[in-house]
Protein backbone atom coordinates (compact mmCIF):
# COMPACT_ATOMS: atom_id res chain seq x y z
CA UNK A 1 0.00 0.00 0.00
CA UNK A 2 3.01 2.31 0.81
CA UNK A 3 4.57 2.23 -2.55
CA UNK A 4 1.08 2.65 -4.37
CA UNK A 5 0.47 5.89 -2.11
CA UNK A 6 4.23 6.92 -3.33
CA UNK A 7 3.55 5.99 -6.99
CA UNK A 8 -0.18 7.90 -7.05
CA UNK A 9 1.43 10.99 -4.73
CA UNK A 10 4.48 11.67 -6.74
CA UNK A 11 3.09 14.08 -9.10
CA UNK A 12 1.89 16.56 -6.33
CA UNK A 13 6.13 17.62 -6.63
CA UNK A 14 7.42 16.47 -10.01
CA UNK A 15 5.75 19.37 -11.82
CA UNK A 16 4.97 23.05 -11.26
CA UNK A 17 1.25 23.99 -12.35
CA UNK A 18 -0.13 26.38 -14.92
CA UNK A 19 0.39 29.97 -13.81
CA UNK A 20 2.60 29.55 -11.05
CA UNK A 21 5.31 27.59 -12.40
CA UNK A 22 7.88 27.61 -15.32
CA UNK A 23 8.13 27.38 -18.36
CA UNK A 24 9.68 23.50 -18.33
CA UNK A 25 13.15 24.56 -18.19
CA UNK A 26 12.47 25.74 -21.81
CA UNK A 27 11.74 22.11 -23.08
CA UNK A 28 8.77 22.22 -25.45
CA UNK A 29 8.82 18.37 -26.23
CA UNK A 30 8.31 18.01 -22.07
CA UNK A 31 5.53 20.27 -22.00
CA UNK A 32 4.08 18.82 -25.36
CA UNK A 33 3.74 15.22 -23.63
CA UNK A 34 3.01 16.74 -20.51
CA UNK A 35 0.21 18.39 -21.89
CA UNK A 36 -0.88 14.99 -24.24
CA UNK A 37 -1.23 12.94 -20.70
CA UNK A 38 -3.06 15.58 -19.41
CA UNK A 39 -5.55 15.43 -22.18
CA UNK A 40 -5.51 11.83 -22.05
CA UNK A 41 -6.46 11.70 -18.81
CA UNK A 42 -9.07 14.27 -19.38
CA UNK A 43 -10.86 12.68 -22.07
CA UNK A 44 -10.43 8.94 -20.23
CA UNK A 45 -12.73 9.96 -17.46
CA UNK A 46 -14.75 12.40 -19.43
CA UNK A 47 -14.43 15.71 -17.48
CA UNK A 48 -15.97 19.01 -19.29
CA UNK A 49 -13.53 21.81 -19.07
CA UNK A 50 -14.43 23.96 -16.38
CA UNK A 51 -15.90 27.56 -16.67
CA UNK A 52 -12.72 30.25 -17.28
CA UNK A 53 -15.14 33.18 -15.32
CA UNK A 54 -12.67 34.92 -12.67
CA UNK A 55 -13.54 34.03 -8.82
CA UNK A 56 -11.59 36.08 -6.27
CA UNK A 57 -9.49 34.07 -4.19
CA UNK A 58 -9.89 34.44 0.03
CA UNK A 59 -7.85 37.42 1.79
CA UNK A 60 -7.40 34.69 5.22
CA UNK A 61 -7.02 31.38 5.55
CA UNK A 62 -10.33 29.07 5.86
CA UNK A 63 -9.05 26.48 7.69
CA UNK A 64 -7.03 26.77 11.29
CA UNK A 65 -5.45 23.34 12.85
CA UNK A 66 -8.86 23.14 14.99
CA UNK A 67 -10.69 22.47 11.43
CA UNK A 68 -10.71 19.01 11.41
CA UNK A 69 -10.04 16.44 14.08
CA UNK A 70 -6.50 15.09 14.07
CA UNK A 71 -4.84 17.59 12.22
CA UNK A 72 -1.47 18.50 14.53
CA UNK A 73 -0.09 21.28 11.79
CA UNK A 74 -1.35 23.97 9.62
CA UNK A 75 0.76 25.97 7.27
CA UNK A 76 -0.50 29.07 4.35
CA UNK A 77 0.60 31.05 1.92
CA UNK A 78 -0.11 34.15 -0.02
CA UNK A 79 0.21 35.52 -3.85
CA UNK A 80 -0.49 39.11 -4.88
CA UNK A 81 -2.57 39.94 -1.48
CA UNK A 82 -4.48 36.76 -1.64
CA UNK A 83 -4.73 33.01 0.24
CA UNK A 84 -2.53 31.06 -2.67
CA UNK A 85 -2.55 27.86 -0.26
CA UNK A 86 -3.72 26.21 2.91
CA UNK A 87 -1.74 22.72 4.30
CA UNK A 88 -2.83 20.39 6.93
CA UNK A 89 -0.86 17.77 8.42
CA UNK A 90 -1.84 14.20 10.34
CA UNK A 91 1.10 13.93 12.52
CA UNK A 92 2.13 11.59 15.41
CA UNK A 93 5.24 10.60 16.80
CA UNK A 94 7.34 12.64 14.14
CA UNK A 95 5.45 10.63 11.41
CA UNK A 96 2.76 12.29 8.78
CA UNK A 97 0.23 9.80 8.59
CA UNK A 98 -1.99 12.31 6.28
CA UNK A 99 -1.87 15.22 4.44
CA UNK A 100 -4.13 17.86 3.12
CA UNK A 101 -2.96 20.18 0.46
CA UNK A 102 -5.79 23.16 -0.57
CA UNK A 103 -4.85 25.29 -3.90
CA UNK A 104 -6.81 28.85 -4.72
CA UNK A 105 -6.32 29.32 -8.04
CA UNK A 106 -8.42 32.19 -9.94
CA UNK A 107 -11.27 30.31 -11.71
CA UNK A 108 -12.69 26.57 -11.75
CA UNK A 109 -10.64 26.02 -15.21
CA UNK A 110 -7.45 26.63 -13.16
CA UNK A 111 -8.24 24.58 -10.71
CA UNK A 112 -9.65 22.08 -12.85
CA UNK A 113 -6.18 21.84 -15.49
CA UNK A 114 -4.02 21.87 -12.11
CA UNK A 115 -5.63 18.77 -10.79
CA UNK A 116 -4.88 17.26 -14.18
CA UNK A 117 -1.75 18.53 -14.85
CA UNK A 118 -0.43 17.44 -11.19
CA UNK A 119 -1.50 13.73 -12.00
CA UNK A 120 -0.40 13.24 -15.36
CA UNK A 121 2.86 14.23 -14.24
CA UNK A 122 3.15 11.07 -12.31
CA UNK A 123 6.51 8.94 -13.52
CA UNK A 124 3.68 5.79 -14.56
CA UNK A 125 3.45 5.39 -18.61
CA UNK A 126 0.06 6.26 -20.14
CA UNK A 127 -1.04 3.63 -20.01
CA UNK A 128 -0.60 3.18 -16.68
CA UNK A 129 -1.98 6.31 -15.83
CA UNK A 130 -4.80 5.97 -17.47
CA UNK A 131 -5.59 3.08 -15.28
CA UNK A 132 -4.81 4.64 -12.00
CA UNK A 133 -7.47 6.95 -11.46
CA UNK A 134 -11.40 7.15 -11.63
CA UNK A 135 -14.14 9.56 -11.38
CA UNK A 136 -16.24 9.48 -8.32
CA UNK A 137 -19.46 10.46 -9.24
CA UNK A 138 -20.75 11.20 -5.85
CA UNK A 139 -17.40 12.39 -4.52
CA UNK A 140 -16.74 15.79 -2.50
CA UNK A 141 -16.87 18.94 -4.83
CA UNK A 142 -17.33 19.88 -8.32
CA UNK A 143 -15.21 16.83 -9.63
CA UNK A 144 -13.59 14.32 -7.39
CA UNK A 145 -10.65 11.91 -8.82
CA UNK A 146 -9.68 8.84 -6.58
CA UNK A 147 -6.83 6.30 -6.97
CA UNK A 148 -7.53 3.54 -8.50
CA UNK A 149 -7.14 0.73 -6.06
CA UNK A 150 -8.47 -2.54 -5.28
CA UNK A 151 -11.29 -2.92 -2.77
CA UNK A 152 -10.15 -5.28 0.12
CA UNK A 153 -12.39 -6.74 3.39
CA UNK A 154 -15.49 -5.85 1.59
CA UNK A 155 -14.75 -2.44 1.72
CA UNK A 156 -15.73 -0.16 -1.08
CA UNK A 157 -12.97 1.94 -3.34
CA UNK A 158 -13.95 5.11 -1.73
CA UNK A 159 -13.37 3.56 1.52
CA UNK A 160 -10.00 2.34 0.26
CA UNK A 161 -8.40 4.51 -1.51
CA UNK A 162 -5.41 6.47 -0.23
CA UNK A 163 -5.83 9.61 -2.18
CA UNK A 164 -8.54 11.62 -3.13
CA UNK A 165 -8.54 14.95 -5.31
CA UNK A 166 -11.16 17.49 -5.93
CA UNK A 167 -12.16 20.79 -7.48
CA UNK A 168 -15.06 22.92 -5.75
CA UNK A 169 -15.14 26.26 -8.16
CA UNK A 170 -11.50 27.83 -8.28
CA UNK A 171 -9.89 25.87 -5.84
CA UNK A 172 -8.27 22.38 -5.96
CA UNK A 173 -7.62 19.88 -3.11
CA UNK A 174 -5.45 17.10 -2.69
CA UNK A 175 -5.82 14.11 0.39
CA UNK A 176 -3.23 11.55 0.77
CA UNK A 177 -3.27 8.89 3.71
CA UNK A 178 -1.02 6.92 4.70
CA UNK A 179 -2.35 4.56 7.16
CA UNK A 180 -5.59 2.93 7.09
CA UNK A 181 -6.82 4.60 10.19
CA UNK A 182 -7.57 7.65 8.45
CA UNK A 183 -9.85 7.36 4.77
CA UNK A 184 -8.87 10.01 2.70
CA UNK A 185 -12.16 10.14 0.92
CA UNK A 186 -13.72 11.19 4.49
CA UNK A 187 -11.38 13.82 5.30
CA UNK A 188 -11.76 15.05 1.82
CA UNK A 189 -15.64 15.54 1.90
CA UNK A 190 -15.03 16.61 5.49
CA UNK A 191 -12.67 19.46 3.72
CA UNK A 192 -14.98 20.09 1.21
CA UNK A 193 -18.27 21.17 3.51
CA UNK A 194 -16.18 23.63 5.24
CA UNK A 195 -15.48 25.34 1.32
CA UNK A 196 -18.54 25.10 0.61
CA UNK A 197 -19.91 26.99 3.68
CA UNK A 198 -16.86 29.30 3.20
CA UNK A 199 -17.67 29.87 -0.37
CA UNK A 200 -21.55 30.48 0.61
CA UNK A 201 -20.72 32.93 3.44
CA UNK A 202 -18.24 34.78 1.16
CA UNK A 203 -20.29 34.59 -1.84
CA UNK A 204 -17.38 33.51 -3.79
CA UNK A 205 -19.33 31.61 -6.01
CA UNK A 206 -20.05 34.52 -7.84
CA UNK A 207 -17.38 35.95 -11.17
CA UNK A 208 -15.45 39.24 -10.03
CA UNK A 209 -16.51 42.08 -12.19
CA UNK A 210 -14.19 41.56 -15.46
Amino acid sequence: MKKLILILAVQITVFISVGYGDDYGGNEELRRIHETRTQALMDKLEVTPASSDKIQRPCKPVFTKESISGVTLHKSGTKDGYISGERLYFRHNGKTDAYIHIYYRNSAQEAQLELFEDLAGCTLPTEGLLLSYVKVPKGPGDLCIAGNVKPTHNKTLEECTPVVYFTRANIFVSVISDVPEISAMEIARKVDTILAGSMEQQGKHSPEPR
